[in-house]
This record gives C-alpha cells, structure tokens and sequence, in this order.
C-alpha cells in the first residue's frame, strides 16, 4: 500500500475541489439547454439530435478541456515525483546494503530544505501579488482577489521556513 503525506491529500483534496468546481459550473449550463428548441429555428441541417449535440459538446469542452489539462498534469508531477522518490530510495539501500556510508548529498535531497521553503515562498508571494494587479487591473478586484491565494500560500511558506528556522537554534 502506497503511503500518502499530508501533502499529497491537500493536493488531491484540492484537485477535487476544483474538479467539482467546474462540473458544478457546467451542469447549470447543460440545464440551460434542456430548452433548446425555443432557440432554434425551424429546420437545422443534421436534425433535432445536431441542435442538441453541439450545445452539449461546446460546453463539455469548455469546461471539460481545462479540467482534463489540470487533472493530467497533476497525475504527470505527482508520477514523476514518485518515480524520483523511489530512485533516491533504491540509491541509498544499495549504499546500505554495500555497507558503505551513505553520501550527505544523497540525505540532503531526501529531506526538504528550508531554504526551498523560503524560495517557494517568496515565488508565490511574487506571482500572488502580479495576478492580483493584473486582474484587478483588467477586471476588477473581484476576480483579482483570485491571486491573494497565492499570496496567502507563499506567506504561509515563509512562515514554515521562519519556524524551521527557530527550531534549528
């Protein structure tokens, strides 16, 4: 049985709620074209079935396509971080079972760094604060909140890598 870090349940938390998200926006949108016909002119090339399948189709794909992206590039970076994972893993039990030290390079990759936290942080505090500007700049402040998650993500890095800091001394 695979072993889940509170880290990977956040993100397949996360994933779900952003799948949900989107199917909930879609299933108003195909409730809209259960009425249909009283949009439709009298005769369409194809019949009944192309004046309903088209709806159907283009709001599966608007809603669809970007889900998919989302979903499989997250099954991308969490297979390749497991793939890793697993490599540094067998790296180390062959040092352990050549009886040799194992290297403090190797060590180092296993465990997170808390410089890498600061990093992380200050990259989304960064990017948090150019999409908040960005789109309250075009849209208004209620879609550029959007980009105060990322601010608000990055800043709770920063204090990670501040308490691990502590901790140290």
């Amino acid at each position: 049985m695979k072993h889940l870090t509170l880290n990977n349940l956040l993100r397949i938390a996360a994933l779900s709620l952003l799948a949900f998200g989107l199917i909930s926006g879609a299933v108003p949108a195909l409730a809209e074209t259960a009425n249909w016909q009283q949009h439709m002119p009298e005769h369409i090339p194809g019949g009944d079935a192309a004046a309903l399948i088209i709806p159907v189709v283009a709001i599966l794909m608007v809603f669809g396509a970007p889900a998919l992206a989302v979903i499989l590039i997250a099954l991308f970076v969490f297979r390749h971080r497991e793939r890793r994972q697993q490599l540094l893993n067998e790296r180390i039990q062959k040092f352990l079972e050549a009886g040799q030290p194992v290297p403090e390079n190797l060590m180092e990759d296993a465990l997170p760094s808390p410089v890498r936290n600061l990093n992380q942080g200050l990259v989304l505090v960064g990017a948090g604060i150019g999409l908040t500007v960005f789109l309250t700049l075009m849209t208004g402040f209620a879609i550029g909140s959007i980009g105060l998650i990322l601010v608000g993500m990055g800043l709770a890095k920063i204090l990670i890598w501040k308490l691990a800091e502590r901790q140290a001394q």
